[in-house]
């Protein structure tokens, strides 16, 4: 049986309600797991500072967060494409250094109803795997 919902702290985080689902996982009240698969990519070249996708990606809800799980063949700094208002800037992930070879990572990247985005690799890649889940 859940537990009702409870506020806890949780380190580094704001105050969340917390709940317990019917297996005693912890979970924030009111979400949703899964979320919405806004984009995938599986063992794909991409060129140098190409967008992944062939259009950017818009939020279903607003605000809301992008979770974006990717690995690559080859080191290289990866960069988010944000366009909002006709303009687009670049985002470096991983604080702007390069990501290693053949290893995982995960960003969290906030997204307005006016944001799109896309995603580049600096050097061009195999992209083993990238997922894009709106959370």
């Amino acid at each position: 049986m859940a537990t009702p919902e409870a506020r806890q702290q949780i380190a580094g985080s704001a105050d969340l309600p917390l709940k317990q689902d019917e297996a005693g996982r912890l979970q924030i009240a009111g979400s949703t797991s899964g979320g919405v698969i806004k984009g995938r990519i599986f063992n794909t070249a991409i060129g140098a500072a190409a967008d992944f996708f062939a259009a950017d990606i818009a939020p279903t809800n607003s605000p809301c967060t992008f979770r974006i799980y990717m690995a690559f063949d080859t080191a290289g700094i990866v960069s988010i494409q944000r366009t909002s208002a006709a303009v687009t800037v670049a985002e470096q992930l991983n604080q702007g250094v390069a990501v290693a070879v053949n290893s995982a990572y995960t960003f969290d990247i906030l997204v307005h109803a006016d944001d799109t985005i896309n995603i580049q690799h600096a050097a061009g890649a195999q992209i083993l795997y990238c997922l894009v889940v709106e959370i």
